[in-house]
């Protein structure tokens, strides 16, 4: 059996990368679908007490909140350590592994990011990010749990401009991300039962015709279509295929939890490196979150640089 978990950073902001991510794990066939907070409850909690060293896997603006960049990465990586012959030491070896291929592949067009370099893991202590690793592992092997596939797609600000130029709003942005989600899931484990649960943004309820355009051919059933609830099954010849769609899914889904965490991770690495790139023009720049609140004031400071530089703003400022 598959649970897997879809979930989105950046939707909102005017500067930065829009990252959603995907966690899938396998777990032992059950007629009631297990909680993985019970079932790996010695290395993970969804809430953080103090003296508890366990992972945090719970919405990643409370992660973030509590223990910053370096404690998503803590746990984003102890989980991506156990992908077997795993082990990225860089950006590119990184994002190549999770499947950010559209990423990879315009970093080019970007002065802040093409002569990037991440240290990875590099805000967590080695030997801290070993032993979270090696009780995950433990936990993972007593409860028969493995890490299925981890998977990211990353829109950079221009990717996404050329995207609304197409006429895209920003929530058909992130549902087509969506979609290629779950798409790839369901090739990756056609013999299996998947479940699937989205995290749900804006006031969609009926999914039922982009589910019909993303698997046409499939007999797609609408269990419910609701502010709460909108769920779907496709009974296929290897297990049934069901997707949920739920607001503030990562407080009820482990695994959108673990993708939040991934894509929020994610956010702020090519945030560090917009900000590193322009701080290095401007000593003494005051780093932005790329939030409507703050991007203007940002925006107005490097003004001088985007000039001297002939930076096209479209690769900066997302026009939606």
């Amino acid at each position: 059996m598959i649970l897997a978990g879809i979930d989105e950073a950046g939707l909102g902001p005017a500067l930065g990368p829009l990252c959603v991510c995907r966690a899938a794990f396998r777990v032992p066939d059950a007629t009631v679908l297990p909680s993985l907070w019970h079932l790996l409850e010695n290395s993970v909690t969804a809430k953080k007490r103090k003296g508890d060293d366990r992972l945090l896997v719970a919405d990643s603006k409370v992660a973030h909140k509590l223990g910053g960049v370096a404690g998503l990465e803590k746990t984003f990586f102890s989980f991506l350590s156990q992908l077997p012959d795993l082990a990225p030491v860089s950006r590119e070896e990184l994002l190549r592994l999770l499947n950010a291929g559209e990423a990879f592949d315009s970093l080019y067009e970007y002065p802040w990011y093409v002569d990037a370099v991440w240290d990875v893991p590099a805000l967590v202590p080695v030997m801290e990010l070993s032993d979270s690793s090696a009780r995950l592992k433990v936990a993972c092997a007593a409860a028969g749990v493995t890490v299925a596939s981890l998977a990211a797609d990353i829109a950079l600000a221009g990717n996404l401009n050329r995207r609304f130029d197409m006429g895209l709003n920003k929530s058909e942005a992130v549902l087509e991300r969506t979609g290629a989600h779950l798409v790839a899931i369901e090739e990756s484990f056609p013999d299996e039962h998947v479940y699937v649960t989205v995290d749900k943004q804006g006031g969609r309820n009926d999914y039922l015709p982009f589910l019909s355009n993303l698997f046409p051919g499939a007999w797609i059933e609408e269990e419910a279509a609701g502010a709460e609830l909108s769920a779907y099954t496709v009974r296929r010849r290897g297990g049934i295929f069901r997707m949920e769609f739920m607001p503030r899914a990562d407080g009820q889904s482990f695994p959108v939890a673990l993708a939040s965490i991934m894509a929020k991770y994610l956010r702020e690495c090519f945030m560090a490196d917009l900000n590193r790139f322009f701080q290095k023009e401007l000593p003494g720049l005051k780093p932005t979150a790329g939030y409507h609140g703050d991007a203007p004031r940002f925006l107005a400071e490097i003004e001088s640089v985007l000039l001297t530089k002939r930076i096209d703003t479209r690769l900066l400022i997302r026009e939606r």
